[in-house]
């Protein structure tokens, strides 16, 4: 295993676990009414951290246990500033707008994540090829999916979000149908 990706995801994990460590601090400086909450939150990653450094045995383990854990922790952050943020009335919105708008844009940018490492998997070409197709699709789905949450008016956010993430699905649904079809049928050359 490289040490230069295991520490990458090492540094990764430890920010993402200083973001939420900071963001509850705010939180609980804000609402101290809410502290036992605020405190399960901050303290989950720094948990689950020790217990990854005393029984994760196998180094792949750790490195996908960092993974996830940088991932958490950019949800709980993202999650804990959009609260901050409506608390200290940075924006005007209405009560849980923030939240539903940040809430999307996590859920789409990590569709988009996830959605380009399919394409990144060894295939035979024309496997590889349908492969592409569906990563990007599903790459631009998720990303139409955020920014919709992001810019479009909240009344039609949720409905203009699930039409284009649904018209990526079609796509890629299409696209494996018509690769099967092409190929007899054969999963090993279709997506």
């Amino acid at each position: 295993m490289n040490e230069r990706p295991t520490s990458i995801w090492t540094r990764a994990a430890l920010a993402a676990i200083a973001s939420t460590l900071l963001a509850g601090a705010t939180l609980i400086w804000l609402q101290p009414e809410r502290i036992w909450a605020w405190l399960c939150a901050m303290l989950f990653l720094p948990v689950a951290w020790a217990l990854l450094r005393s029984f994760a045995a196998k180094a792949s383990r750790k490195l996908s246990i960092r993974k996830a854990m940088t991932g958490a922790g950019l949800i709980f952050t993202v999650s804990m500033l959009a609260l901050i943020a409506q608390q200290l009335a940075v924006f005007d919105t209405a009560p849980g707008e923030l939240a539903d708008r940040a809430w999307g844009l996590i859920m789409g940018s990590m569709l988009a994540v996830y959605a380009n490492v399919i394409p990144k998997q060894a295939a035979a070409p024309g496997r590889a090829r349908v492969l592409r197709f569906c990563g990007w699709a599903l790459v631009l789905g998720g990303l139409g999916y955020a920014l919709i949450w992001l810019l479009a008016p909240i009344s039609v956010a949720k409905v203009l979000a699930m039409m284009v993430l649904g018209a990526a699905v079609l796509a890629v649904l299409l696209r494996v149908l018509l690769a099967r079809r092409r190929h007899g049928g054969e999963p090993s050359e279709s997506c």
